[in-house]
């Protein structure tokens, strides 16, 4: 016994040597022949540990200074220190049962060298070309239990990981690594007990931390995993990002917190996938990276509610989003937005990825059709979004403009994609010095719109940069406020309207110069209604204005200030006069349809004006005229382009402190303008007018009143208008310095002006639109002004056409050949010459007596001879100077004897009476005072006849010195002219 208990207790103690042996030495020499022989084929790089340790009484093993490193490259795996204990009881249940797992200083570096390659590549290339065995393939297709194991405490402490993106350029480092998991096991006591894995690590300095529960072993393999985030950098987060967005995020910090569920409950087709949690990011900043850098986007704070991700239901549930503080720069360039840039470049992006995920879905369109799955319509939903007081800032490099909107507030909710679902909307901004406001809702699908909207205190002067684009007009004060409702469907065919009403308050417009031009008190606009398309309805209930201000000036070249408003500021300003030929021609007009499709529809019930002016001033003459037309007031009434009829206008004002008004009917949506007004100015005082009379005249005037009414009509492009001017005690000042052709305007109001004092004129005009030179202010002045040239110039032929006596020669007035006789003719005239001097009591007329020896002398020789026929038979003066007639014995007496007296040669012997009263009447002499004579005789004639049959005045008859001619120079009879005054 004794001998083979010694031989047995020896193979113990052999085995055990020779356990304890291999151990301690063969485990490790074995796992270090393993790492060399089976390992660094596969991984081809060297495998290398400083120690490794086996204890055969405690299975515990460990391994210190493990390396993998292939040569010129940093390791692709460093352990510093990896232990772990087996349980002696995996020997009775045949499975393993770890006590724990730990590692620590486990260093990796991963360099990634192109878009799908990485330093590990080649490894995995290796494993995927190894053959399987056959023993392999069949342990494959046995229907096995699975593996039943358990390990405790697992724990990865001091690790890091070295992320080299070469592809990128870009170094992203895992640092403080820290993994723990108290327990995994699948034995069937155990597969109740939540897993609960711990991973703590900070990337790129970022701390993130994840922390799970599950169950993976039961049937439902319920999990739930929750994931931590602590200011991570969003700088270093946007690099990860694979879409191209053309902005970079220069800062900005973000906290999350997510939990992830799974569970697939048996019987159920989809598992249950579920994500929620909360996100917060402070201080975000995004930079344009297209041309110049600069931040586009700041947003103090953002505040995220996942409520739920379901995935495989397809399901989206956000609770609300909320931005604190954002600011959004915009910035319009001559070729669009920085934002719609910005759209551009990722469209254009994601129309490439577009073709190149086409390109992959056509080459996997041949797996089996069970594995191609065409998901459902995603549901989703948004409870609210809100911002809070944001800020816009937006420039305009095209003109300048740079203005923020402030205080920009949004609210929406809810918001999803369910049809019908009616969106709240609340909004407010501050922007250009005023506040606008919209509140209301929308629907996205189909989508529709009503909104209600309004702003106050919005200051017209900040848009001058954009009215001075087409308009010379310089804002410098103003606001604008609006009220109203605005609907937009687009559910069947696009159709909008917009309801409320306008307001402009304080309104203040300069020229280009600075100089006053337009200014307004109030305009407001009620009753607006705007809808439709094709033809655009626009409906204005009423137009009311308080107050406008309008300077009109006309500057020295003749052009007008309210010319250059309509020209923008860039443009050159129009000429005032045009030199081409080309451009006194009449040009074509163009014709506009009311009907016309595309012209909108325009309905205006009322515009009324209140204490209006209209101020002109013209420069172009000196000294400088003035005009003002005050307490305007009056309305237009039925304004439209659909319904037929006339507007009607009613204007009562002052014109320089004068009555005046303007009322009458217009349609300027006609084809062709129609227009009928009348106007009236009572008692307006002419010395304002002095300029124009100075410039005009010679004169200025130093008191005069007018009262003007008038018509015009306008049909079919022709104006026809009537003008009746009355001109009350108009005197003219003397002649002014240096005077060009100064007119006698005396003379002309003494013919002109009636004994009441007034100057009566009907002054009919008429004319055609198409003619440029056509204006009938133009044509009154000119008519006035060729009435006092006329009056100069011919003033009887003025009298005749004023007093009915247009087909007489007043000025000359005719006798009978030889006679100082008043015919018929003659005192027909005459008495038109009384009827003018007595309406015009200031008429003083020269008498001139008029004899010529061409047309007079036959004449006068007859009545020298009958005078001598007189003497022969009475032969004293008083006899024949008293007898009227001689009776025809008497004048054949007389003329034998003058015959046989006569003494002048060539005298026929035996001529009977004719031939001797023909000879006498050759041989008798004229003598020049006998054409005086004759001339005095029919002056005074004249004279007489309207001082004794007219009752003229004698003081106003002048007879001048008459005038006798033996040429062709003076025509017989009696002329008359105007006898000029002191005041000429």
């Amino acid at each position: 016994m004794g001998k083979k208990l010694w031989i047995t207790t020896g193979i113990i103690g052999a085995l055990a040597a020779a356990y304890t042996a291999g151990g301690f030495l063969g485990v490790p020499y074995g796992v270090n022949w393993a790492l060399k022989k089976y390992a660094e084929p596969i991984v081809g790089r060297t495998i290398t540990t400083q120690e490794v340790k086996f204890n055969p009484f405690t299975l515990q093993f460990s391994v210190k200074g493990l390396n993998v490193q292939k040569d010129g490259e940093p390791p692709l795996l460093s352990v510093g220190y990896l232990k772990t204990k087996v349980l002696w009881n995996s020997l009775f249940k045949l499975s393993p049962l770890v006590q724990y797992i730990t590692v620590d200083e486990l260093n990796s570096t991963v360099i990634r060298t192109g878009l799908d390659t990485f330093n590990f590549s080649d490894i995995i290339t290796r494993i995927q070309e190894m053959p399987s065995s056959p023993e392999e393939d069949k342990e494959d297709k046995k229907d096995d239990k699975p593996l039943q194991f358990s390990i405790g405490n697992i724990n990865l402490t001091n690790s890091s990981i070295t992320l080299d993106d070469k592809f990128r350029h870009k170094v992203d480092k895992v640092t403080d690594l820290n993994f723990a998991l108290p327990l995994i096991s699948n034995f069937q006591n155990d597969v109740d007990v939540p897993i609960t894995p711990d991973l703590r690590f900070n990337f790129n300095g970022e701390p993130f931390a994840i922390n799970a529960e599950s169950v993976p072993f039961t049937p439902g393999k319920k999990t739930g995993v929750n994931f931590t985030v602590t200011g991570l950098s969003l700088e270093n987060a946007a690099s990860f990002n694979p879409i191209p967005l053309n902005v970079k995020v220069t800062k900005g910090t973000m906290d999350c917190a997510f939990n992830l569920d799974f569970e697939k409950k048996q019987g159920e087709e989809n598992a249950y996938l579920r994500l929620k949690g909360t996100v917060k990011m402070k201080d975000v900043g995004l930079e344009d990276e297209i041309g110049k850098a600069y931040q586009i986007i700041g947003v103090k704070e953002i505040d995220a509610n996942l409520k739920e991700f379901a995935f495989f239901r397809q399901n989206l549930d956000i609770g609300e989003i909320q931005l604190h503080n954002p600011s959004v720069v915009v910035i319009r360039d001559s070729d669009s937005l920085n934002l719609v840039q910005l759209l551009t470049h990722i469209v254009k992006e994601q129309k490439a990825q577009v073709k190149q995920d086409a390109k992959e879905a056509k080459e996997k369109s041949a797996l089996p059709a069970d594995e191609k799955k065409t998901p459902n319509d995603w549901s989703w939903n948004i409870d609210k979004v809100s911002v809070r007081n944001g800020t816009i800032n937006f420039t305009d490099t095209t003109n300048n403009f740079k203005r923020s909107a402030t205080n920009v507030n949004v609210t929406l909710a809810p918001i999803n994609g369910e049809d019908g679902t009616r969106t709240s909307i609340d909004a407010s901004v501050g922007a250009i010095g005023g506040h606008i406001q919209a509140n209301g809702g929308m629907v996205i699908t189909p989508f529709s719109m009503d909104l209600n909207l309004q702003s106050s205190g919005l200051s017209i002067a900040d848009l001058t940069p954009y009215i001075s684009q087409y308009s010379g007009a310089h804002v410098t004060q103003g606001t604008f406020s609006n009220k109203g409702e605005l609907k937009l469907n687009l559910a069947k065919a696009v159709s909008f309207s917009y309801t409320g009403s306008a307001d402009v308050a304080s309104l203040n417009v300069t020229d280009k110069q600075g100089a006053p031009a337009v200014s307004l008190k109030n305009l407001a606009v009620g009753g607006i209604s705007v809808s439709g398309l094709s033809p655009l309805q626009i409906s204005l209930g009423s137009i009311a204005l308080t107050s406008p201000n309008v300077n009109v000036v006309m500057n020295k070249n003749g052009s007008i200030n309210l010319a250059s408003l309509g020209t923008p500021s860039s443009a050159p300003a129009p000429a005032a006069k045009a030199d081409s030929s080309a451009a006194s021609k009449p040009q074509p007009k163009a014709q506009v349809s009311a009907s016309s499709s595309s012209s909108p529809a325009i309905n205006v019930g009322k515009i009324t004006l209140t204490d209006g002016r209209v101020r002109y001033t013209d420069n172009s003459i000196e000294p400088t005229f003035k005009l003002n037309a005050s307490n305007l007031a009056g309305s237009l009434s039925n304004y439209s382009t659909t319904i037929k009829g006339n507007a009607t206008i009613d204007v009562k004002g002052l014109l320089n402190g004068t009555p005046m008004n303007i009322s009458g009917t217009i349609n300027p949506f006609e084809s062709k303008l129609k227009l009928a007004m009348k106007g009236e100015v009572t008692s307006l005082s002419l010395p304002a007018f002095s300029p124009f009379s100075a410039k005009f005249t010679g004169h200025p005037i130093e008191k005069g009143l007018l009262t003007y009414k008038g018509t015009f009509d306008i049909n079919q492009d022709k104006l026809t208008s009537e003008n009746a001017l009355v001109i009350n005690k108009l005197e003219f000042g003397s002649q002014v310095p240096d005077a060009k052709d100064a007119l006698p305007v005396g003379l002309a109001v003494s013919l002109l002006q009636d004994r009441q004092g007034q100057i009566d004129l009907n002054i009919p005009v008429s004319g055609s639109l198409d003619d440029p030179e056509f204006s009938v202010g133009g044509i009154i002045v000119k008519v006035i002004v060729n009435l006092i040239s006329k009056a100069v110039t011919a003033p009887f032929a003025l009298i005749g056409s004023m007093f009915g006596g247009e087909d007489m020669d007043l000025n000359n007035l005719q006798f009978a050949t030889g006679s100082a006789r008043l015919d018929e003719k003659t005192i027909k005239a005459l008495n038109i010459v009384a009827k003018a001097m007595q309406d015009r009591p200031g008429i003083k007329i020269q008498i001139i007596g008029m004899a010529s020896e061409k047309e007079d002398g036959e004449g006068l020789k007859e009545q020298l001879l009958m005078r001598d026929m007189r003497y022969a038979i009475y032969r004293d003066t008083t006899s024949a100077t008293n007898a009227k007639v001689l009776t025809a014995a008497q004048i054949d007496k007389a003329i034998k004897q003058l015959y046989s007296e006569s003494t002048a040669p060539n005298k026929p012997k035996n001529a009977d009476i004719e031939q001797m009263k023909a000879f006498l009447m050759k041989n008798q002499r004229v003598a020049t005072a006998d054409l005086k004579q004759l001339a005095d005789r029919r002056a005074t004639a004249v004279r007489n006849y309207l001082i004794q049959k007219e009752k003229i005045a004698a003081d106003r008859l002048f007879i001048s010195t008459s005038k006798t001619q033996r040429g062709d120079q003076v025509v017989p009879g009696v002329a008359l002219g105007l006898q000029q005054g002191e005041r000429t």
